[in-house]
């Protein structure tokens, strides 16, 4: 495998561990594991902290002084960045698709804390067209300002899941283990790009699987992670992979949405329930939770199957009263 360039800062801990799910796996006679990256960083924690230490590095090399993204209210992208650039002292500013709650929680009410600087803009309004569109009005203002894409996904940012890629791979040969597929929620398209990426250079024929957890229609998610894929390759031609065959390895398992994005049904709840009651994992309501479904769903009995858990546990707690019926 190609050696990967490191982030240009440092905002990970990292190797994230690999931990097998003993009661899961005996539930459902397969061998099941998880992949710790919602312990990628404190309160900034879950996969986009891996891409941050890429966008941000690249923002402080450039001499910006803020950073501008985007996302829905409760966007774990959005409070990484936030969290992440006050640190590096860069200011957040925050594009937020959909109403201003009056009381702010979540992922929404750590953004608050750390000052990002926050525009409410309606559900349907583009994605980084308005990222660029605020970057100017800052230029205007002679703030120099660095746009993130929504996810942190472009090829600077799916570099981190390259790199992680192979941190994967080191573990399981590490533990002797061989997965069959590996499986992550699918949004903005970045992580399961990297993902697929990194086996594709590695010459691993290892499965990578996105569950679809958008409400965009699942060609247009196809079309985002075949993006990013090919972003990749014409920005990093070191990678050496097929853009061909990458496209054919991006799988997505759908059905898994429920009523809509950020929506939950009432078998995600059940299934953040069950994986904090049997293996004390944390998952959310918009994106782990519905992916852990479908990754439990689809996996036979007898394999070797993992689940990279990106975090986003902050997005449970807006939607406390129907976990808590899920409790009962």
């Amino acid at each position: 495998m190609p050696s990967i360039p490191e982030p240009g800062v440092d905002l990970a801990s990292t190797p994230t561990p690999i931990d097998r799910l003993d009661t899961l796996s005996d539930r459902h006679d397969a061998n099941l594991y998880v992949k710790r990256d919602d312990e990628t960083a404190g309160i900034a924690q879950g996969n986009k902290v891996r891409k941050l230490e890429y966008l941000l590095g690249d923002a402080l090399e450039q001499g910006a002084e803020a950073v501008v993204t985007t996302g829905g209210v409760q966007s774990n992208h959005c409070r990484a960045t936030a969290v992440s650039a006050r640190r590096l002292g860069l200011d957040p500013h925050l594009v937020l698709r959909g109403e201003e709650p009056t009381v702010p929680d979540g992922n929404l009410l750590l953004d608050r804390l750390v000052g990002a600087d926050i525009e409410f803009v309606g559900e349907e309004s583009g994605r980084n067209d308005l990222v660029e569109q605020r970057v100017s009005e800052l230029a205007d203002e002679g703030v120099s300002a660095y746009p993130i894409p929504s996810g942190g996904s472009n090829a600077l940012g799916a570099l981190a899941y390259v790199r992680a890629y192979e941190e994967i791979r080191e573990q399981a040969a590490d533990a002797g283990v061989e997965f069959d597929r590996i499986y992550v929620a699918s949004g903005s398209g970045g992580t399961q790009a990297g993902l697929v990426a990194g086996a594709l250079a590695a010459g691993d024929d290892v499965e990578i699987v996105g569950v679809d957890v958008t409400s965009a229609p699942t060609a247009e998610l196809r079309a985002r992670v075949e993006g990013v894929l090919d972003d990749l390759a014409d920005a990093y031609d070191w990678l050496d992979f097929d853009l061909e065959e990458a496209h054919d390895r991006v799988e997505l398992l759908t059905g898994f949405l429920g009523p809509g994005y950020a929506e939950p049904a009432p078998e995600h709840l059940e299934t953040i329930v069950e994986a904090g009651r049997t293996e004390g994992l944390i998952l959310d309501t918009c994106y782990t939770g519905k992916a852990f479904t479908g990754f439990l769903a689809d996996t036979e009995p007898g394999e070797t199957c993992l689940f990279v858990h990106t975090g986003g546990s902050y997005g449970a707690f807006p939607l406390r009263e129907q976990l808590a019926d899920a409790l009962e």
